[in-house]
């Protein structure tokens, strides 16, 4: 039961003159009760999958990062550093 059931039931309920004597809900899950919308554990094949994919996106981002980063000290090497000549 959500929230918004609970609200609900609340408003309809003080609008007939009702009250609500037990808002604790018996479907809730806890750490004794099994909960069966937990998948199953992956497959074999679903791993190596997973696997081969997310590294990819990985090296793709670090690569990116380290262009940007390249690109940046070039940017303070030859604009910033250079025109100001030699330490003296």
């Amino acid at each position: 039961m959500t929230l918004l059931h609970i609200s609900r039931r609340l408003h309809n309920n003080s609008r007939a003159g009702k009250t609500e004597p037990n808002l604790v809900s018996t479907n809730h899950p806890t750490v004794a009760r099994p909960q069966y919308s937990i998948s199953e554990p992956a497959g074999e094949e679903a791993i190596k999958t997973a696997l081969a994919i997310a590294p990819r996106g990985a090296f793709v981002l670090a690569a990116l990062l380290l262009g940007m980063m390249l690109a940046g000290w070039l940017a303070f090497y030859f604009l910033l550093f250079l025109p100001r000549g030699t330490v003296r």
